[in-house]
């Protein structure tokens, strides 16, 4: 599994571990929008992979460009790494909210809202809907980033999710 994303990923690879999910490797690329990761992802991917690719991205592009705008950036990108490796399977991670901050966190719905709308459109492509969200128990006093709990949290959420994948992936599979 190959995990891609800002600084909510930093540790998650860990938590995944601790989860009985072996062979994560995860990427972090704090502060970075999908712009910067872009260029990196052939890089990070393997030509042809075959594995599961979890992208945890766009909150920091949220903070400067609306929800349309990322939406769009991450659809590019998204094809992008279906043309590189398409035998892979890719989950898109819902973003969770930030800040307590009314009209990003309104930016950030749409932007899950477009994310969940773009991965119905491709058949190995999915989307973990299902997010820390409680301020006062996963996330740091930043009110951005997860805490320990936070990340067993996704880390939890995001194990269930790659394991109904590959049931659903194998039951479609069989003729």
């Amino acid at each position: 599994h190959i995990v891609i994303g800002s600084s909510l990923v930093r540790g998650t690879g860990h938590a995944l571990n601790r989860l009985g999910v072996k062979d994560a490797v995860v990427y972090t690329y704090a502060g970075c929008k999908i712009e910067h990761i872009r260029p990196r992802l052939k890089s990070i991917i393997p030509q042809n992979y075959d594995g599961n690719i979890v992208f945890l991205l766009s909150g920091n592009d949220v903070s400067d460009y609306n929800a349309e705008i990322v939406t769009d950036n991450y659809e590019a990108m998204l094809k992008e790494v279906l043309l590189h490796a398409p035998k892979s399977k890719i989950v898109i991670s819902a973003v969770p909210p930030r800040r307590r901050s009314q009209f990003l966190n309104y930016e950030l719905r749409h932007l899950n809202s477009n994310l969940h709308y773009l991965s119905t459109l491709y058949n190995n492509v999915t989307f973990l809907a299902y997010v820390p969200t409680n301020f006062r128990i996963h996330f740091k006093r930043d009110l951005t980033h997860f805490n320990v709990q936070g990340k067993y949290h996704w880390a939890a959420n995001l194990k269930r999710l790659l394991m109904d994948f590959h049931q659903v992936k194998k039951t479609s599979d069989v003729p």
